[in-house]
């Protein structure tokens, strides 16, 4: 009897903690339930899915949730879902918008594994002067010409464009080449941009600071638009994007824009052709266009001389290949605008014409005198709604 007593005192005390285990897992349980319907947390389902793949058990799953809700944990299991609210957020926002959706939603991923997992092309940038390989491997990225030329079958023409954008001052690190961005190409060639030792980094800005190099204060943009009806073909396709300081000269400028010409040349020559050379108005541009599109005369066998030669004013100075450039009439207006506005005037079939006797011309129309003003002293010289307004009055 005391042996089965004893016996039934340790089944009972087993019993008893076999109850306190299952009642502390219930409770367990019940908390990781109310945790997840506090509504605290967002993406619980991918916390889930991570607690899953390590076999977790209740506890750990309670503690990655009480840590995801004090924001001391971002699961990193996303879908495809995730992905791309991230990069609607980062196409529509750019990264300032992507970097706070982040922060502030557990269900977006970071920026870096946006970009790491986009489907879009990513194009290269140029660290120095732009290369022929680097411009190559943008135009391979963008323009994929035996699938474009198996679809569609004809040889297209094509308007190769050219443009600034502004960036910030600064520098940045490119993962996929190892290279400094943010200088500029006129001065790059000065030092090493490329990332080996922080001694790399110190050396850069020592140049920075002694102006040997300087801070890239606009970004050249280049672009083929295909010119066709079909808007699956019609489009800018960037290939090229080069840091400058504004400071080189029309030559240099013009090496960029034919090492350009060259490599679409050698790759799309049996499936497309640039006729044209587009850009705005800026100066030093306009000096490289002239030695590109006006070397000589076209010529006589050419097929559209005959429509081109019977215009009286018309320019038929081309360069190789027929090729032509095209300033943007906007930028021509701004300009026409400017010389107007020049205190010393402008001189025209012997008749000298300044803002004074433009001004008296536009009042004596019936003109008012707020509006006159505004036309001829504008606070931006930019406006091209303004330059247009002022021609249209005279």
């Amino acid at each position: 009897k005391d042996q089965q007593l004893n016996e039934l005192k340790l089944q009972g005390l087993n019993d008893a903690k076999a109850l306190r285990r299952k009642g502390t897992a219930l409770t367990d349980y019940k908390r990781l339930i109310v945790a997840i319907q506090s509504e605290k947390v967002e993406g619980v389902d991918r916390i889930m899915r991570v607690a899953f793949k390590r076999d977790l058990g209740v506890r750990g799953m309670l503690a990655l949730v009480e840590r995801a809700a004090e924001g001391a944990y971002r699961p990193q299991l996303y879908d495809e879902n995730d992905y791309l609210r991230g990069l609607l957020f980062w196409r529509l926002g750019g990264n300032c918008l992507a970097q706070i959706a982040y922060r502030s939603l557990n269900q977006i991923p970071s920026l870096s594994t946006i970009q790491r997992n986009s489907t879009m092309t990513r194009i290269t940038p140029s660290h120095g002067m732009p290369t022929i390989a680097e411009i190559r491997k943008n135009l391979a990225a963008v323009l994929s010409v035996d699938k474009l030329q198996l679809e569609y079958g004809l040889k297209q023409h094509m308007v190769l464009m050219f443009d600034e954008l502004s960036n910030e001052k600064r520098i940045h690190w490119d993962d996929l080449t190892n290279y400094f961005l943010g200088v500029c190409r006129d001065h790059a060639e000065n030092t090493s941009l490329e990332f080996n030792t922080m001694e790399d980094l110190i050396e850069l800005f020592r140049g920075l600071d002694a102006g040997k190099i300087h801070y890239a204060s606009k970004a050249t943009v280049s672009a083929l638009g295909i010119l066709t009806n079909n808007t699956r073909l019609y489009g800018a396709r960037p290939i090229l994007v080069s840091g400058t300081c504004k400071r080189e000269t029309s030559f240099k400028h013009a090496k960029v824009l034919n090492t350009v010409i060259k490599v679409i040349n050698q790759h799309t020559a049996t499936y497309f052709r640039v006729v044209s050379i587009a850009s705005d108005g800026e100066r030093k541009r306009g000096g490289a266009l002239i030695d590109i599109t006006c070397k000589q005369l076209l010529a006589p066998s050419s097929p559209i001389y005959p429509l081109l030669s019977c215009l009286v004013f018309m320019n038929l100075l081309v360069g190789d290949d027929d090729i032509t450039c095209d300033k943007d009439y906007k930028h021509v207006f701004k300009h026409i605008r400017n010389l107007l506005l020049r205190k010393r005037g402008i001189q025209v079939l012997e008749r000298h014409i300044t803002p004074s006797i433009i001004k008296k011309h536009l009042q004596h129309a019936g003109g008012m005198r707020k509006h006159i003003d505004s036309l001829l002293k504008p606070d931006d010289k930019q406006d091209v709604p303004l330059a247009y307004q002022l021609i249209r009055d005279i």
